[in-house]
Parts: structure tokens; sequence; C-alpha cells
């Protein structure tokens, strides 16, 4: 992008989190993987995307997991944190 302040280049910064809801991403990728009725709310899980978004946005744990999750027993934050770790590992295997 050329112009903006007094002829200089101006080279927009754009989050990734912007363009790409990972968070929906996760979603699906539970939706298709790992569809365990103990775990996960499948009721929740088999929503529609527009649905799951609004569920998303409404939550008031930080924790995406949260709106799926039916298993007091799981430690959220430690299943978020393996499926992150699992998704980088798949990024760096597809970039080979």
């Amino acid at each position: 992008m050329t112009g903006g302040l007094n002829g200089r280049m101006l080279i927009p910064l754009i989050d990734f989190e912007f363009i790409v809801n990972t968070e929906i991403g996760l979603m699906r990728f539970i939706r298709k993987n790992f569809r365990d009725e103990h775990s996960f709310d499948l009721t929740t899980l088999d929503k529609s995307d527009r649905e799951i978004l609004s569920l998303l946005y409404s939550r008031k744990d930080p924790n995406p997991l949260s709106i799926i999750i039916n298993n007091d027993s799981i430690d959220q934050e430690e299943l978020y944190k393996g499926f992150m770790e699992y998704y980088k590992y798949l990024r760096l295997r597809r970039k080979r």
C-alpha cells in the first residue's frame, strides 16, 4: 500500500485471529475427529457454525471448550493447550 503520511509506504498489520476464527476451527476439528459423548456435548457441537459462533461470543469462560465440555472431571485448560499444540504440529508438518 503506497501513499499515506508524507509519501511513506504503509504496511498494514492484520491480526491472524481477525481473519481466521481459530475457535470455530477448533470446534469443527473436534466435531470431525473427536466425537466422544462422554467428554463433549454433541448436541451443541453439531449446531451450525453460526450458532456455535454465537455461543462462543456470549460465553463467560475465556476457554472456548467451555461451551461443549460436559464432563467436570476434564481439565479444560490442559485439553485446550493439547489441541493447540496438536494444531501447531499439523501446521509444521504441512509446511514440509
